[in-house]
């Protein structure tokens, strides 16, 4: 996290006495029936959390904590699903005894058996937005604008009602993007633009196909952080490459241990991924740059052309000339 968003967080809660976390409900619980939560604590931090009632059965926080736990006590049984977004910091929850971390610009949505009331702050500081959905939200009346659409935003329920576990939402995805922009918004229009930005994240996760999402990665708290880190290292150093052995030295993790852990948390072995990455990486430049394929082949990692165009081929069916061709009119 950046000087700056340390310095916003702590200005936000310099009112705050530590060890403690204020609740503040910025319009009528009752009136919407909303699931918002009914108390908050940070016994090793402190903490800020506004509650808003958006629609009958949707509730919404903008959560601010400078520490290492925030708990926040909701009605049993209210809500039927929980989207938790970070903006900054991370997040650690629990679920079904295991924990995940929530990094940066993600999204995830937990189902109702999912425990998403307490976060730890692996970072020491978090600032985001958990949305609340009740099992038995009434009919919302649509905006005139989506009167004629055929749009539901109860099908969220019906998509992911019985997920048995929580998915995650990277941050280039549609919704985590929608809900990165509730910030930053005046004070005298906060509630109605909340009211239309969930609407739009109501929409775009009851469409299938309009969200990249994927199972979130769990573990224990440690490695769960651990395994990201790498991860992260690994993404954002594409043009390099590393044997297990440098990354067990510098993250000091047994070889074997990383292996297993990683491919548990992302479904494939560390190399498959960076691999995938890599390709994924190229067809970006192909398709927006101007970068020679030679070019393109060294900022991905490959040695030569002739191997970069062979694992290029392998994993798309294209040489990456033709997938140049190809893209050319949407350039």
């Amino acid at each position: 996290m950046t000087e700056d968003m340390t310095l916003s967080l702590r200005e936000a809660l310099r009112s705050c006495p530590p060890g403690k976390a204020e609740l503040r409900s910025a319009s009528d619980r009752q009136a919407f029936d909303c699931p918002l939560p009914l108390a908050a604590s940070s016994p090793e931090g402190r903490a800020l959390i506004d509650g808003f009632a958006l629609f009958p059965g949707i509730g919404l926080t903008v959560e601010r904590l400078l520490g290492s736990r925030l708990r926040l006590c909701y009605p049993e049984g209210t809500a039927a699903l929980t989207l938790r977004y970070c903006r900054t910091g991370s997040a650690g929850l629990t679920c079904a005894g295991r924990s995940l971390l929530l990094g940066a610009g993600e999204l995830c949505l937990f189902p109702a058996d999912s425990d998403a009331s307490e976060l730890f702050a692996p970072t020491g500081c978090y600032e985001g937005v958990t949305i609340t959905i009740s099992p038995d939200m009434p009919e919302i009346n649509r905006p005139a604008f989506l009167s004629e659409e055929e749009l539901d935003p109860s099908a969220l329920l019906y998509r992911f009602g019985h997920c048995k576990s929580p998915i995650l939402f990277p941050q280039t995805s549609l919704p985590a993007r929608l809900t990165a922009s509730l910030w930053g918004i005046p004070q005298k229009i906060r509630l109605a633009c909340y009211r239309l930005m969930v609407w739009e994240i109501l929409l775009a996760l009851s469409l299938p196909g309009t969200a990249s999402e994927q199972p979130a990665l769990c573990g224990a708290p440690r490695q769960t952080a651990l395994i990201r880190e790498v991860r992260d290292f690994l993404t954002e150093n594409l043009d390099r490459r590393f044997t297990i052995g440098e990354l067990s030295k510098k993250y000091l993790i047994n070889p074997s241990s990383l292996k297993a852990l990683f491919k548990e948390a992302y479904g494939m072995p560390i190399a498959t991924y960076v691999r995938d990455r890599r390709i994924a990486l190229a067809m970006t430049l192909l398709r927006e740059g101007g970068d020679s394929i030679a070019a393109v082949a060294e900022k991905v990692g490959y040695e030569t052309q002739g191997k970069f165009t062979q694992a290029f081929k392998k994993k798309t069916g294209l040489l990456p000339s033709e997938y140049r061709r190809l893209q050319a009119p949407r350039r």
